[in-house]
């Protein structure tokens, strides 16, 4: 189908062992970041993974592998197994890591006596979990599986992997190609709901079967990395677990996958929307495309499983028009009807992906720019708002990856989402930015001598500062800061004055005496009292008394 290569073209280094002794961990140490799942469930990881390290200022692959289990026949395990032994067999150098603290089992010699012992290169025991001196000598069990030196290693805290690491170097064969090679690579990222087809997809497209497919949703478990060439060309397909909805996420691990395939999109320079054609275009679907307009990337819509609903010639132009009403936020991606089962358009898809590569990566001269930005506003020129003529200047690229725009305008405010709609689709048809995110910024122009006058503003409301005029209230107010202030009286000092006032007061009665109660005139009236009002007497009746029948 097309020429396979090396992921980098260096020398590979397999990491192999039986399920939950470390192998994910140690691949995260050498590869110096989190890219792998790591989790206390044995089982976590299923395909093999390659990245690029480096060590000692020498490049190399390391391939992360799903548990050895040889005494298990339950399908996913020999899924798994096939996944490792693939890899084994690609690899210069096999790192065959052990739990120190288990101690030797029967699967890791039966593991080390029929997969091992069959393996061309050069394999290199290591005894894991020994982060402490005084468990270094529980490695010497392992020399019972006939090697020759056993390196009792920490994965987890970067214990004794100096020394693994040397020999390592020392047994690399020469790389067949200089690192770097062949220019950039271009990173395709697969997402999806779970149970569309996107691992299914990834082995149609390199021709065997490099991830693990099963009919159970979430068989995948973390974004898996691939990396091949075709002719000259460069590819990284990224296949990620399914994207459920939030409150469906229940265990731990399916949290981590999810998070994975969040940050797959973000390193990703295509998204592959995988869709499943049985099922038309959920809310998920529509969620997922929309964390892919947000981050602004390029994408193309992959409808899988199209044998099972192709109805007739008019189905297609039917599907599409569904994804132009559900999906309006990706009414600019290019839309291919696949199936990973029967190959049925895969060999497009790639084509598709390069597509929409080069325009997220287009740059377009100034000049070009410009003419092609006058005749559309002359075509259409901005509604006015609130009685307001909006004056559009000139455009820029600001830069790509994707394609950014910046638009010279009066009053950016005032600019309707609709004219920046009209300039997207405008610009999508004459630079053929079909496949690609855009983004158009409006920025408003700067009047001459408009910084001078807010610099003059912002000096005119701040508050003067009359201690350093010199006027006459700048020498009241330093009179006022150097004379002395009076204490103030705290509340014991105010209780022992007013104890002091009286006690003066009962002295000076003691010094003029008592005062003389005399007898007070009629009509006075003591202190505090109010004067009472003189009433006239009643004057008596006249004639006689009425008296009842």
């Amino acid at each position: 189908m097309h020429d396979e290569a090396p992921p980098t073209r260096l020398p590979v280094v397999a990491i192999i062992g039986r399920p939950n002794v470390g192998k994910s961990t140690l691949f995260n140490r050498l590869v110096r970041r989190r890219q792998a799942i790591v989790d206390d469930q044995a089982g976590v990881t299923r395909d093999r993974q390659y990245a690029t390290a480096e060590w000692d200022g020498v490049p190399f692959t390391i391939v992360d592998t799903g548990g050895f289990d040889l005494f298990s026949d339950d399908k996913m395990a020999v899924k798994i197994r096939d996944q490792a032994a693939a890899a084994l067999a690609d690899a210069d150098i096999a790192l065959f890591v052990a739990d120190a603290v288990e101690g030797l089992t029967p699967l890791d010699e039966e593991l080390a006596r029929t997969v091992l012992a069959r393996f061309g290169g050069k394999v290199l025991v290591l005894a894991n979990k020994v982060d402490s001196p005084a468990r270094e000598p529980l490695a010497l069990d392992f020399y019972r599986l006939g090697v020759d030196r056993v390196y009792p290693v920490s994965a987890e805290h970067a214990i004794g992997l100096d020394e693994v690491m040397a020999e390592v170097l020392r047994s690399f064969p020469p790389a067949a190609v200089e690192p770097g090679a062949g220019g950039e690579a271009i990173r395709v990222a697969l997402v999806g709901r779970p149970n569309v087809g996107k691992s299914s997809l990834v082995n149609a497209l390199l021709g065997e079967d490099r991830v693990v497919v099963d009919a159970t949703p979430g068989t995948t478990r973390d974004a898996v990395d691939t990396p091949f060439s075709r002719g000259e060309e460069r590819w990284v397909l990224v296949d990620t677990a399914g994207i459920r909805r939030r409150g469906r996420i229940q265990a731990d691990l399916e949290k981590y996958s999810v998070l994975r395939s969040n940050r797959a999109i973000g390193r990703a320079d295509v998204c592959v929307l995988v869709l499943d054609a049985a099922e038309l275009v959920t809310d998920q679907d529509a969620h997922i495309a929309g964390a892919i307009v947000e981050a602004k990337k390029a994408c193309v819509v992959v409808v899988n499983k199209w044998d099972l609903v192709d109805l007739g010639p008019t189905a297609g132009d039917e599907y599409r028009r569904l994804l132009a009403e559900r999906l309006k936020h990706l009414s600019w991606a290019p839309v291919l009807l696949a199936s990973a089962l029967n190959g049925r358009n895969v060999a497009k898809l790639l084509d598709l992906a390069r597509a929409a590569y080069r325009a997220y990566s287009r740059a377009i001269p100034t000049p070009e720019l410009n003419s092609f930005f006058r005749r559309a506003v002359a075509e259409y020129k901005p509604p006015t708002l609130r009685g307001r003529k909006i004056s559009l200047g000139y455009i820029t690229q600001e830069s790509t990856r994707p394609p950014a725009f910046a638009v010279l305008v009066n009053d950016a405010a005032r600019v309707h989402f609709t004219y920046r709609r009209y300039l997207e689709n405008r610009m999508r048809e004459t630079f053929d930015f079909g496949g690609t995110s855009i983004i158009l910024r409006f920025r408003s122009k700067q009047r001459p001598g408009a910084a001078k006058r807010e610099a003059e503003k912002s000096d005119a409301r701040k508050p003067l500062d009359r201690k350093f005029s010199g006027s006459k209230p700048a020498e009241r107010f330093n009179a006022k800061q150097s004379s002395p202030k009076k204490p103030v009286a705290s509340r014991s000092d105010s209780r022992t004055s007013s104890a002091r006032k009286a006690a003066e007061e009962k002295a000076g009665e003691r010094k003029t005496g008592p005062r003389k109660s005399g007898v007070r005139k009629s009509g006075a009236v003591k202190p505090g009292q109010r004067k009472p009002v003189a009433r006239k007497p009643l004057a008596p009746r006249r004639g006689p008394r009425r008296s009842g029948t």
